[in-house]
C-alpha cells in the first residue's frame, strides 16, 4: 500500500521511500479580511487558533510550532470546514493548497489569501521502507516524467482540482 501526494518530513524520510516530485503544492495562510493577520513567517501564527487538515504534516517548522504547543492547531476532515470556521471567526486562520480551494475562494468572498504561502511543497508518492518497492517507484518515475513531457499529466492534475 502507498500514500500518495504525501509530503516529505524529517520523520517521515526515516520510514518511506519516495518517488520523485509529482508536483509542487503552494499551502497558503488565509484569514478573514474583517479580522486581518498580517503573514510573513511562522511566528506570526505563534498564539493563533490554526485550521489544518487532520492527519497532514504542513512542514517541519510548522509541525515544530504545533508539537511545541506555539499555536492552537485545530484538526477537520475537509477544507470546507475549515472556511466556514474562518468566516465564524472560530478560527484565526487555516492553511489549504491554494489549487484545491479555488472552488471555496468563490464560496467565502470575505476569506483571502496571504501574500506569503506557509511553503511550496513538493508532493510524492511513498512506499513503506519494508516494502522494498524501490525500483516499482523508479518505473513509476519514468511514467510520470512522460506523462508531463506529453502534457498529459498537467490535464489530470487540473481536470482532478476542478471537480
Amino acid at each position: 500500500m502507498g500514500v500518495g501526494g504525501i509530503y516529505k518530513n524529517s520523520e517521515r524520510l526515516k520510514k518511506y521511500d519516495y518517488s520523485e516530485p509529482l508536483l509542487v503544492e503552494t499551502i497558503t495562510v488565509y484569514v478573514h479580511r474583517d479580522r486581518p493577520l498580517v503573514y510573513t513567517q511562522i511566528g506570526d501564527l505563534f498564539g493563533k487558533r490554526v485550521g489544518v487538515m487532520r492527519g497532514w504534516s504542513y512542514g517541519d517548522e510548522f509541525d515544530r510550532a504545533r508539537a511545541g504547543g506555539l499555536l492552537q492547531a485545530e484538526n477537520v476532515s475537509s477544507d470546507d470546514q475549515n472556511f466556514q470556521k474562518l468566516q465564524s471567526g472560530r478560527i484565526d486562520a487555516l492553511l489549504a493548497i491554494e489549487d484545491s480551494v479555488a472552488s471555496l475562494r468563490v464560496a467565502y468572498p470575505d476569506i483571502q489569501a496571504s501574500g506569503v504561502p506557509l511553503s511550496e511543497a513538493p508532493a510524492f508518492l511513498a512506499f513503506s521502507k519494508g516494502a522494498n518497492l524501490a525500483p516499482l517507484l523508479r518505473r513509476f518515475d519514468q511514467a510520470i516524467r512522460d506523462l508531463k513531457a506529453s502534457g498529459e499529466f498537467r490535464r489530470l492534475v487540473s481536470a482532478e482540482l476542478a471537480r
